[in-house]
């Protein structure tokens, strides 16, 4: 006896619904993600600091490839607050807008990881010098190619119209 099996083809995922979202032409500041969190009942949260400007609560996050996020709540030293400014560590609770984002979808933008390459890099440029003067040297060409790379990879926020 042969018996023949047929797989049912899978149907492409179609998001359940796509929102549109429109938002202010200029970003009112930049936000810099130092640490990605889950935590259940909650969702995801960006840990980090603005970096120019400020973000209030239902402003809109641009990551560098063009998708938005929804900041949902910001919290400052364990207390709920509507607004942060320059240089304010925070944690902001996100949503995705039109998709679900994971947690390794945002890591990649989290600041250590870029100042580790760019450490690692210096450190074999500078391998044949003196050990005291190669701390310096890769402390100081880190400074320098941060500020140009935290623009890359900096979260734009705009204001939702």
């Amino acid at each position: 006896m042969i018996f023949k099996l047929f797989r049912k083809k899978k149907e492409p995922e179609i998001p359940e619904h796509t929102e549109v979202v429109e938002v202010s032409e200029e970003p009112k500041g930049k936000f810099i993600v130092e640490e990605v969190f889950q935590i259940k009942w909650i969702g995801l949260i960006l840990a980090g600091r603005v970096f120019k400007g400020e973000m209030s609560v239902g402003d809109i996050l641009k990551l560098p490839d063009g998708i938005f996020l929804r900041v949902k709540g910001i919290e400052k030293g364990r207390k709920k607050v509507d607004k942060a400014v320059v240089n304010e560590a925070v944690g902001v609770i996100i949503e995705g807008v039109g998709w679900k984002p994971s947690r390794k979808d945002l890591e990649k933008l989290r600041v250590r990881e870029i100042i580790e390459r760019i450490r690692k890099e210096a450190t074999r440029k500078y391998s044949h010098m003196p050990k005291d003067l190669v701390k310096k040297l890769v402390e100081k060409e880190i400074r320098d190619k941060l500020e140009k790379e935290l623009d890359k990879i900096a979260l734009e926020i705009y204001t939702p119209k």
